[in-house]
Parts: structure tokens; C-alpha cells; sequence
């Protein structure tokens, strides 16, 4: 044994073991040191938040929601950092209302390292502030699919059937209805009740409303015995500081009489737009706006004593435009 540990010790001497070992061991530690010291470079996408934007007014456009931040330093560092390190902001205390400006965004440091080096890829942003209105509008129910053979669809309620929407008066101006989900009433019969939600897709941006669902009543009732009958739309109830422009559209009224041998002609109806439910003064109070378009319902009114059950009516709403007298 002794013999073979000289053996080795003497290869070792003589073949410079030792020291190319601790040259290779060096060359180790000194490539790990390297590598922790490594400068390296990340790229993130943070929200921008709006700060002191005052409760009157509103974002009415934004061409982003979010900013890339571009980080420097070593690898190590790198590493440790999210976007919880980095917030931005733009402060909208003052602005410029109703016109499209770039505002400055602030970047804010919350326990970074220090050797990290940050910027962001872009200093502004431009932004549209309107001043925030509201504004009730009528809920369109969007019904698809085929009714079954031998009957019809008789006259849907929505309750509620107007919800207030909250949003720049730009986005505002010309809302007069905003629609629901599809309801499908394909193969339905009898009566269709469905809880439906506001179908946000279809309306424009930084709109808020006051409920996100209604509930809709759609009946689905046989064609057999019943009549139906002609008449004009009118207009109740208008203003006379302002003038009303609509289509002259004939509504088409279907019913079923309750007992047999009842005679009814289209002199016993009424087909009628209340227009007194639309906030006139509050929509045109300080606006530079002259006209208005709202969707309105349209409402059967028979005769009283009239023994009918009133089915269907069409169109069931007419879209009506206010103008303020000069």
C-alpha cells in the first residue's frame, strides 16, 4: 500500500497535478463570479393608472392602458424584479378638457434595487378628458331564431326597461338604446322568461350603467283567431319649444277578441310615443347641441271597454328626433 501511495505522489510531482487542479478550480470560481456580475437588460409592460382626475369628469379616450419599461443592471438584480417594482401614473389634476393632449406619465420606484438603472420607453401619454354625464336609455332586447309554425311573438317586456347610463357626454350624444345578449326563441312556445345581460361589446368604451341585466318576457302564442288592424303612429304629449322629427310609419296591431262576435276596427286603437318621458331640459341644459335622437316605445292604447287581448305590435319602438326651437 505504501508503495502505491509513493507511486501516485510521485505522478503527481511529476506530471504538475496539483496546480493545473487548482487553476481549473480557480477558472470555476472565477467564471460563477462573472456570471453573477453579468449586465443584462428586461423589457416590461406596466398599467398606467390616472390620479386626481376630478369626479365630474371622465376619460374619453386613451390610446393605451399600459407602458414598456426597459430595466438595466446585473442579471442577479434582474431577476428579482416584477411589475409590483414599478408603478406609473398620470396626473390629471388640470386638464385640458374636451380636446386630445399628451400628458407626462411619472414613473414611481418601490424596492428596487439600487444598481438597477430604469426608463420608459415612451414620456407622455395622449388622453381625451370629457366631462362625465349621465343619460337614460331605452334597453333593446336582441332576440334571434325562428318561431314555430302557427304562432307568433307576441309583445316583450323588459324590466327594467330603461337603465341610466354614466360616461363622456361624446359617447352619450347619440345613444338611444343599448341592446341586451341574444335571447334564441328557436322551437319556443308559451311564455319565454330569461334574465339577459347588457351586451357591453356592442357599445362604445368608458360607458358605465347602473344594471348589467334585465329581465325579459317574450310570449309565444298561436296565430289561430287572430285579427289584426292598421294605424298611424302618434305623437303624445310633445313640447312646445321643440319640434319632433320621426318616420310616418303605419303600426301593424294584432289581437284576439275575448268573446266571439266582437266587431273592432283600427278606429278603436290608439298607437302612441309618449315623448313627455324624455328629459328635455336636462339634455339640453349649457350643451351646444341643438338635436337629439331617442328610441322610444311604442305603446297600444285601445279603446276602453274594448274586450281584447292585445297580442303584438310593429314596430315596437320608433326612434325620434328632438330639436330645440331656436
Amino acid at each position: 500500500m505504501k508503495e502505491f501511495f509513493k507511486t501516485m505522489k510521485d505522478f503527481a510531482v511529476r506530471r504538475k497535478v496539483v496546480p493545473k487542479a487548482l487553476s481549473i478550480l480557480l477558472a470555476i470560481g472565477l467564471w460563477l463570479y462573472v456570471g453573477q456580475k453579468k449586465i443584462g437588460a428586461v423589457k416590461l409592460r406596466i398599467p398606467v393608472e390616472y390620479r386626481n382626475l376630478p369626479k365630474t369628469l371622465v376619460i374619453a379616450s386613451n390610446q393605451n392602458s399600459f407602458v414598456a419599461v426597459e430595466l438595466h443592471g446585473r442579471k442577479e438584480d434582474l431577476n428579482s424584479v416584477t411589475i409590483k417594482n414599478l408603478r406609473a401614473y398620470v396626473n390629471l389634476e388640470s386638464p385640458n378638457v374636451g380636446a386630445k393632449e399628451s400628458y407626462p406619465i411619472e414613473l414611481v420606484k418601490q424596492q428596487l434595487p439600487d444598481n438597477v438603472e430604469v426608463a420608459l420607453t415612451q414620456k407622455d401619454m395622449s388622453l381625451v378628458v370629457e366631462r362625465k354625464e349621465t343619460k337614460t336609455v331605452r334597453v333593446k332586447p336582441v332576440i334571434t331564431g325562428s318561431i314555430r309554425s302557427g304562432h307568433i311573438m307576441g309583445i316583450v317586456r323588459v324590466t327594467p326597461d330603461t337603465v341610466v347610463a354614466t360616461g363622456p357626454e361624446s359617447a352619450l350624444r347619440d345613444l338611444s338604446a343599448v341592446p341586451t345578449r341574444k335571447i334564441s326563441i328557436e322551437n319556443e312556445k308559451g311564455r319565454l322568461v330569461k334574465i339577459v345581460a347588457i351586451d357591453r361589446s356592442a357599445i362604445k368604451k368608458h360607458l358605465e350603467f347602473d344594471k348589467t341585466s334585465v329581465n325579459v318576457v317574450i310570449p309565444i302564442v298561436e296565430a289561430s283567431n287572430l285579427v289584426r288592424v292598421e294605424r298611424p303612429i302618434e305623437l303624445r304629449n310633445k313640447n312646445p319649444h321643440y319640434l319632433y322629427e320621426y318616420e310616418n310609419i303605419v303600426s301593424k296591431v294584432m289581437f284576439r277578441p275575448r268573446k266571439p262576435g266582437i266587431e273592432v276596427s283600427g278606429k278603436d286603437f290608439r298607437v302612441i310615443v309618449d315623448v313627455a318621458s324624455v328629459p328635455l331640459d336636462r339634455m339640453f341644459d349649457e350643451k351646444q347641441e341643438t338635436r337629439v335622437t331617442v328610441e322610444l316605445p311604442v305603446v297600444v292604447v285601445p279603446r276602453p271597454g274594448l274586450d281584447i287581448d292585445v297580442i303584438s305590435v310593429a314596430p315596437d319602438s320608433l326612434s325620434v328626433t328632438v330639436i330645440k326651437k331656436p
